[in-house]
C-alpha cells in the first residue's frame, strides 16, 4: 500500500462525506418544505375564493337565525344537542 493508494482513499472519503451532506441538507429543506405546504393547506383551501361583502352579509344573516355568525349552518348532523329541529 503506497501513499497514493492512500491518498486516494482520501479522496473517496471526502466525496463520500460530500455526499452525505447533500442529502442531509437535501433532507432538511424537504422536511422544510413540507411544513410550509401544511401551513399553507391550513390557511388557504382550495376553491376557497375571497367572499364579498354582501355575500358575506346574506350568509351571516342566514348563520345568525342559527346563532352561528358568519360561518352560516355548516355541521348541522353533529350539533343534535343544541338543535333538534332540523337535521
Amino acid at each position: 500500500m503506497g501513499a497514493d493508494d492512500l491518498c486516494n482513499s482520501q479522496e473517496m472519503n471526502e466525496s463520500k462525506r460530500d455526499d452525505y451532506v447533500q442529502t442531509i441538507r437535501i433532507k432538511r429543506v424537504g422536511m422544510y418544505m413540507r411544513k410550509r405546504d401544511k401551513r399553507q393547506r391550513r390557511t388557504t383551501r382550495v376553491g376557497m375564493r375571497k367572499r364579498t361583502k354582501e355575500e358575506k352579509r346574506r350568509k351571516m344573516k342566514e348563520g345568525r337565525k342559527e346563532g352561528r355568525g358568519e360561518r352560516g349552518k355548516g355541521r348541522r348532523g353533529q350539533c343534535s344537542l343544541k338543535t333538534t329541529d332540523d337535521h
